[in-house]
Order: structure tokens, then sequence, then C-alpha cells
């Protein structure tokens, strides 16, 4: 069985604020490879990596992050004394990785409409259709994307992965519009149902579709995940060999 892909969940922010350069550093330090992080856009159209509208609880400060320019978002000193990375710059450090990048729907469109703007210059257009998927809260924001860059990759939204996760648990997955080459989140568990087994995978693998175990909570949790046979793996932990 091939090894899954395991994806650093905002960087290694253990002892790092997350998304900034050094919780990516870390996690490159500890084999990862690839990446997820969250873009919102501030007001004078720059995308950050943030995943709070607003900077309370990484800052401790009440800004939001859509209402402020980038230059007072880069003259802020993060609680572990970082400043937040804006995707200009996580594009010209880690270029040569593979990352999720969660559109946040506040600004979902601004961020798209500069997203689609950078891909006419060089580089750009080849690393956001080959090293990027995009994950969605909104559809009409997928939409979006997809009739301006149709070879753009997007992760199936919540919604679809919840109702192939009951389905499949419920050994009733030909109800959940299961897709061939997708990649589906499950969780450890379910309202209490640990839905984390080798039998629950197999219905997607039946289907031509992958798995990514979101967010394992402890190391029992991400051993449970490998020996289930998932795909892909998302972490804010260490990779477990």
């Amino acid at each position: 069985m091939p090894s899954p892909i395991w994806i650093s969940h905002r960087g290694y922010s253990h002892h790092e604020t997350e998304n900034t350069r050094a919780a990516f550093d870390a996690a490159l330090d500890l084999g990862f490879m690839h990446f997820e992080t969250d873009l919102r856009t501030t007001r004078d159209g720059h995308p950050v990596l943030c995943h709070d509208p607003d900077l309370e609880r990484i800052a401790g400060v009440s800004r939001s992050v859509e209402s402020s320019t980038r230059s007072e978002l880069a003259s802020l000193r993060l609680k572990t004394g970082g400043t937040l990375l804006f995707f200009d710059e996580m594009v010209e450090r880690y270029s040569g990785y593979h990352w999720i990048l969660d559109i946040k729907p506040e600004s979902g469109m601004q961020t798209l409409n500069r997203l689609l703007q950078l891909c006419t210059q060089h580089g750009y257009r080849e690393f956001l259709t080959h090293q990027v998927r995009f994950l969605f809260w909104r559809s009409e924001q997928e939409r979006y994307l997809l009739g301006h860059h149709p070879d753009a990759v997007c992760m199936v939204r919540e919604g679809g992965c919840r109702r192939a996760g009951f389905c499949c648990l419920m050994r009733l997955p030909w109800l959940a519009d299961i897709s061939p080459g997708k990649v589906y989140s499950l969780p450890p568990r379910f309202k209490g149902i640990e839905v984390m087994s080798p039998e629950i995978v197999a219905r997607y693998h039946a289907y031509g579709a992958k798995v990514l175990a979101f967010l394992p909570e402890t190391d029992a949790d991400a051993r449970r995940a490998l020996d289930a046979g998932v795909d892909e793996i998302l972490t804010n932990h260490q990779i477990l060999t």
C-alpha cells in the first residue's frame, strides 16, 4: 500500500503562529512537502494568509483583515513576534511545494480576481494550475474560478464530504454521488461514531475517489487513518513513521 500524502494544516504551529513563514519552515523541517493555508484579501487587494476574519487571536488586536491595507497588516507584530505572510511572499518562498488554498468567503471574490490577474504573470499560472488545490465554502465562488480558469483543481466542499461520509457509513455509497478522482475529507468520528475504518475507506475507493483524513486529533487517530488506507492526512501534528 502506498504511503499517504501528509499535509501540514496551516504549518506546524506548536511553537509558532499558524500560517506564518516560521510555521511553514517548521513543517518543512519535519519533512512536509504539502501544506494547507487560508486566504483573505486586504482592502487594497492583497491576498494574505490568515484564517480568522480579525487579528484578535493571533495578534491581540481587534483589527479586521479585510478592512485593513497591506501596509497596515505588514507592520503588525504577532503574539509570537512574527508577521503575517502575504500570498506573493508565499509563492516566492514556497513555490516548489504543493498547497491547498482555503478561500475564505468574506473576501473570496476579491481573492479570486487577484489570483486570476496573477495567472497572467510568469510562473503563477503553472503554480496555481499544477501545485494548488482550491477549497471553497460558496459554490458560486467555485463556479466563478472554474469559469475563468477551468484547469483549476477544486476540493469537494463540506456539504459533499458530509453527504458522502454519511452514505458510506450507512453502507449506501451509491446515494452520495461520489466522483472518481475527487478527494473527500473524512474526520476520525461523526457525532461520536468512529468512521475511520478500512471498510468505509474502501467504499470511496470502489468509486475511484480518494479519502483525506481530516485533522486526526491524536497519534492514535492518525494510526487508525493509516490502517484504514487513506490517501491523504491533513494534520496539526508531525508525520508518523
